[in-house]
């Protein structure tokens, strides 16, 4: 086999050995998990596990170096992509939310994961010297910190909302800024997980029920956003 198809190989065990541990620290929780459990899920020896990873807490940094980084960029992308949609919030705000909750849903264990672990994370996040310095140190424009500071600053949300005050489309009385974080919080509910920015702790799938008083949420706040004469 060539150096490229061992590679690829390596890559691709890899990249399975992280969805089986996710799939199993989601499920059970990360005391629960242990490396043979994984192994044995994963169906190889313990010695090729160590191989690639050296004990669970390495394991569970490389499934956020991959999963939540992903999540993170691809919310932020879409952030992004509000200034080039029409400004006005009852035409453009189903869609975004609608998106949003997609990408949520499609990164669910991951979700399961940050809620049952909030404490364990929360401590990982506040150290200094731990997470946030492995993230730095492997991504090389921005890091995981930053972009969850971004999205819980709102910034291209705020942009948005103020777009929509200058066309008329939104209450003059009301703050952008205001506006971009009530959003955020009906769609993508987020409790701090330390004193620096946010994690999506609070959102679970779309049941039915969530599904009706969500989109009553959204009618509410569609209908406190609209000018008077525009309603």
């Amino acid at each position: 086999m060539s150096e490229d198809g061992k590679k690829l190989k390596k890559e691709q065990r890899q990249k399975s050995i992280l969805e089986t541990a996710l799939e199993l620290m989601s499920e059970n929780g990360i005391d629960s998990t242990t490396m043979r459990g994984i192994a044995k899920a994963e169906g190889i020896s313990e010695t090729l596990l160590y191989r690639f990873f050296k004990n669970k807490n390495e394991l569970l940094f490389a499934i956020f170096e991959t999963k939540a980084v992903e999540i993170a960029y691809s919310i932020q992308e879409l952030f992004e992509t509000t200034k080039g949609m029409i400004p006005d919030p009852v035409e453009t705000l189903p869609l975004i939310c609608k998106l949003i909750r997609k990408r949520l849903d499609k990164n669910q264990k991951t979700f399961n994961l940050i809620i049952k672990e909030r404490k364990t994370l929360r401590a990982i996040f506040d150290n200094e010297g731990g997470f946030q310095a492995i993230l730095k140190d492997k991504i090389k424009i921005r890091t995981f910190v930053d972009l969850m500071n971004d999205i819980a600053n709102n910034k291209s949300l705020t942009n948005y909302f103020q777009r929509c005050k200058d066309a008329g489309t939104l209450r003059a009385d009301l703050d952008p800024a205001h506006c971009a974080n009530l959003f955020l919080k009906i769609i993508w509910p987020t409790p701090m997980i330390g004193t620096k920015f946010a994690l999506p702790f609070g959102h679970m799938p779309m049941d039915t029920q969530n599904q009706d008083v969500f989109e009553t949420n959204m009618k509410i706040l569609l209908y406190g956003l609209t000018p008077d004469e525009k309603r």
